[in-house]
């Protein structure tokens, strides 16, 4: 396997007396990573800390370990540690990117970090940009993606206000499932046509959760003009998309 072929290359390196680098170690938590072995990547990570204490003068460790670290614990379903690394990598001025930042979000909206992880997400949003980290629209599509479970439909409009990069499909998909989740079905049809109008084509499952926001209060009667063209309101709930 492509991991421990990864590891076994490290541990001969340092017995044939060659001093690791930030590079060697980053390529070894890299392969871990790709295989989701989260554990390992973090054995490394803090291999690579007590060999810097070694190799005084020569850091093994650098923004590009963490970010290959932070995506291990990604792919691992690990987000409070992928949120911890990126802290972390700040508090050492390793300057951690926006690929890094957008990691850590991503694996809090996808791991399910419940009804809190928006608070979560949205502190790292705001220490990213105390340390002047630019960032993306993939950015705020994953903190507002985190309002979801608790239905913070406020925050994730702000959000949007807030954000100096134009929404995609992914963000205003994530802003209707939220508004969705909150019964706010006025809100989520009004995201719908403002996306159809900026010319984004929302899929399926976004016009789904504008229906079955007007379901949970009581206003599917009062679908605005722009489901027009799907199936009946009824025929789409029945299909089972999820929202």
């Amino acid at each position: 396997k492509q991991w421990e072929r990864a590891l076994g290359l490290l541990s001969d390196g340092k017995a044939c007396g060659t001093a690791p680098t930030a590079v060697t170690f980053s390529a070894a938590i890299s392969s871990c990573s790709s295989m989701g072995r989260w554990a390992h990547s973090l054995e490394i990570l803090r291999e690579a800390w007590q060999t810097t204490e070694i190799q005084s003068g020569q850091s093994c460790i650098s923004e590009f370990t963490y970010l290959a670290a932070i995506g291990a614990c990604s792919r691992g379903g690990q987000w409070e540690r992928a949120l911890l690394l990126f802290t972390e990598a700040s508090s050492q001025s390793l300057a951690p990117s926006c690929e890094a930042l957008n990691t850590a979000l991503a694996a809090c909206s996808s791991a399910g970090g419940g009804k809190g992880a928006w608070l979560l997400t949205l502190q790292l949003l705001r220490e990213a940009l105390a340390q002047q980290i630019e960032p993306s629209v993939s950015t705020y599509s994953a903190v507002i993606s985190a309002c979801e479970p608790s239905g913070s439909w406020t925050t994730a409009l702000a959000l949007l206000q807030e954000a100096q990069v134009p929404p995609n499909e992914i963000t205003f998909i994530a802003l209707i499932r939220t508004c969705g989740k909150a019964k706010q079905w006025q809100q989520a049809a009004s995201l719908l046509q403002q996306a159809e109008a900026s010319g984004q084509q929302l899929n399926v499952a976004a016009h789904h959760a504008v229906v079955a926001a007007c379901e949970r209060v009581g206003h599917l009667a009062s679908l605005p003009r722009m489901l027009h063209g799907l199936a009946d309101p009824r025929e789409l709930l029945a299909k089972g998309c999820c929202c």
